[in-house]
């Protein structure tokens, strides 16, 4: 299967793929630029691209040069991603110099000259290049107004980039893990703390569900929320926020993992931290932009009542 031959895979994903010219293209960096398909000549303007249409999917595959290309993905609000580069030991260095650990397991693949780890991307980050020791060695952030070649395109070495066993988006094993708070602070988007409850009340299309989806289930964990409560709230908030809906099995894969990254400290249930069930329910409606009757509703079902 040709590179290109994955970019309906990608696209189902609701990921903003792109052709990108071949390891033999006459260029500075062959197999790493976004290219016509008809021309062979390198793309102006593929910032502003979006999703490939089904007709568009089509024409590329029965392009002159669908073969020979390698297929990227436009990384930031685009597709809802984050690329963090790691090219060399000198790359290796500098991610454990910056991450100090935090390295939540996400997606993740080999390229040529190293390794690829992919975050839920949040709004204002920037892209970054830090340079290693080495003239091929570093760490980068690639976030709006990039691209990243993805698998199975071809390195210019001979090497073709592969997804590490369990870290794709199709097996089910990993998630696609939020942002650490480390490339937050490298990329500039920790001048402010979040807003939870615009983001609660925010509509969500495609692309938009599942890197959401995985902060909610992260914040609610980390602050000790039973999971019960998580998973009813989840479900509520993607009947009322997504369009369309996401699968609730997806739901509670995203929340059994924010689970394993941030344990309940207790078996405690959540209410317990309320004087009455009352309370409890109007915080949930006022943290969710819900009425009352819709809180209840989804504590009651939380609470197995």
């Amino acid at each position: 299967m040709s590179a290109l031959e994955t970019a309906s895979s990608y696209a189902d994903l609701h990921w903003a793929v792109i052709p990108l010219c071949g390891v033999k293209h006459q260029c500075p960096s062959p197999g790493k630029v976004p290219v016509n398909l008809q021309t062979g000549t390198h793309l102006s303007g593929w910032q502003g691209r979006g999703i490939p249409t089904p007709d568009e999917l089509e024409t590329w595959l029965n392009s002159p040069l669908a073969l020979r290309a390698n297929i990227g993905v436009l990384t930031g609000r685009p597709s809802w991603l984050i690329g963090i580069d790691i090219d060399g030991e000198g790359g290796e260095f500098l991610l454990n110099k910056h991450a100090q650990g935090d390295l939540p397991p996400t997606w993740e693949y080999q390229t040529g000259g190293g390794r690829r780890l992919i975050y839920a991307y949040e709004e204002g980050l920037r892209s970054v290049k830090i340079s290693g020791d080495g003239e091929h060695e570093g760490l980068e952030i690639l976030a709006d107004g990039r691209q990243m070649v993805l698998p199975p395109s071809v390195h210019h070495t001979g090497y073709t980039y592969a997804w590490q066993s369990g870290r794709d988006p199709w097996s089910g094993s990993t998630p696609l893990a939020p942002c650490p708070a480390w490339v937050r602070t490298l990329a500039g988007a920790n001048a402010a703390p979040k807003d939870w409850v615009a983001i609660a009340r925010t509509p969500v299309s495609h692309g938009g569900r599942h890197p959401t989806i995985v902060q909610l289930a992260a914040h609610m964990a980390s602050k000790g929320e039973a999971p019960e409560y998580i998973v009813a709230i989840l479900e509520a908030w993607n009947e009322a926020r997504c369009k369309p809906p996401k699968d609730v099995t997806e739901i509670r894969r995203i929340v059994a993992w924010a689970l394993e990254q941030h344990p309940p400290e207790s078996d405690k249930p959540a209410l317990a931290e309320w004087k009455t069930k009352d309370q409890w329910i109007r915080s949930k409606a006022k943290e969710l932009g819900c009425s009352l009757e819709a809180a209840r509703q989804i504590v009651e079902r939380g609470m197995g009542a």
